[in-house]
C-alpha cells in the first residue's frame, strides 16, 4: 500500500540506497499520482542518482508546489532542482522560503550559497556558506 511504500522509500533514502528508494517512491506515485507528497518524495529522490532526470524531477516538484505553494519541503525540493539546472533566481526564491522554515538545514544553506555566488552576490553567499558549516 502507499504509506508502506513511502515508509520503505524513506528507510532506503536514509541508508543511501537511492535506486531502491526511487523504486518505492515510484510505486507510491503510480498509486497516488495526484498526491503532492508522493510527487515531492520522488522528485527529491531523483536528485541523488548519478544521472538524474532533472526535467522529470522538476515536473514532479512543480506538481507538488502547485498543490501547496506554502509548503517549505516542496519549495526546498524545487529549489534544489533549480540549483542543479543553474536557474539561480528561481532557486533562491524557493530556497529562501525553505530555509526560513528550516533554518538549521546545512544543505539548504549550501544550495543558497551556490546560487548567490553564481549571481555574484558574494556577501550573501558567504553568509549562507557560514550557516552551512
Amino acid at each position: 500500500n502507499s504509506p508502506l511504500y513511502n515508509r520503505l522509500g524513506g528507510i532506503a533514502h536514509a541508508q543511501q540506497a537511492h535506486e531502491l528508494a526511487i523504486e518505492y517512491f515510484e510505486r507510491r506515485y503510480e498509486q497516488q499520482p495526484d498526491n503532492p507528497i508522493a510527487a515531492n518524495n520522488l522528485a527529491y529522490e531523483l536528485l541523488f542518482v548519478s544521472s538524474p532526470d532533472l526535467a522529470r524531477a522538476l515536473k514532479l516538484a512543480n506538481q507538488a508546489v502547485r498543490a501547496d505553494l506554502r509548503n517549505p519541503s516542496y519549495r526546498e525540493t524545487r529549489g534544489q532542482i533549480y540549483v542543479r539546472l543553474q536557474r539561480w533566481e528561481e532557486a533562491i526564491d524557493d530556497l529562501e522560503i525553505a530555509v526560513n522554515a528550516k533554518p538549521r538545514r546545512a544543505d539548504i544553506h549550501g544550495a543558497l550559497a551556490t546560487a548567490y555566488a553564481a549571481l555574484g552576490k558574494q556577501d550573501l553567499a558567504a553568509l549562507h556558506r557560514g550557516q552551512a558549516n
